[in-house]
């Protein structure tokens, strides 16, 4: 039954959203932390004030409100959402919160720096800022190197990067095109120009 309505769902989005003209969110990015492990060359210096680390309850809330405003998708992210924490409670259990409220998927967007193995969300996307040391000149050495090491021993099933191409990446794309092409535990790559 729970697959039959998450199926009739979208449809009904579809009509009242685009139809009807109802303004009914599908999918929420739920930033958790500014907490972050890297100091990008992109990133603002507000980006690593690690200032807030919002606790579980809150996060109840707002995924409360937004099921009821029609979400039904929700991604994790921060700065670096696998760094959150709340007391006992780590980030598997705000997957795990997630379905419970109702939501049909939960995805994770990491820089990829830390292993995510066994993480309960139903797709990750890692995000990468060029191939080898494209990447590292955006996001520090070593870091594609970490990157590779916990895309290979993830074992995710639906995983994905993300490039935003910027002056410092762009000569790389297609070295990532084709490493992705080439890398079996990636499903998918998308480009923010």
């Amino acid at each position: 039954m729970t697959a039959f309505k998450q199926m009739m769902y979208l449809p009904r989005w579809y009509f009242r959203s685009r139809i009807l003209g109802e303004k009914r969110p599908l999918q929420t990015v739920l930033m958790i932390t500014d907490y972050c492990n890297l100091s990008c060359r992109h990133c603002t210096p507000e980006g690593h004030q690690c200032r807030f680390m919002k606790p579980y309850d809150q996060i109840r809330r707002e995924l409360l409100d937004a099921y009821a405003m029609g979400s039904r998708f929700v991604d994790f992210e921060g700065g670096e959402p696998t760094l959150w924490r709340d007391g006992a409670y780590r980030l598997n259990d705000l997957y795990d919160l997630a379905k419970k409220i109702g939501f049909f998927s939960g995805t994770l967007t990491t820089n990829g720096q830390l292993p995510f193995r066994g993480t309960r969300a139903d797709a990750v996307w890692v995000s990468t800022d060029g191939y080898g040391a494209s990447h590292d000149a955006v996001r520090g050495k070593g870091t594609f190197a970490r990157l590779e090491k916990n895309i290979r021993e993830s074992g995710v099933r639906h995983l994905s990067i993300a490039m935003s191409v910027n002056q410092l990446n762009r000569s790389s794309v297609g070295k990532l095109i084709r490493y992705v092409r080439k890398n079996p535990r990636i499903e998918s790559a998308a480009f923010n120009f």
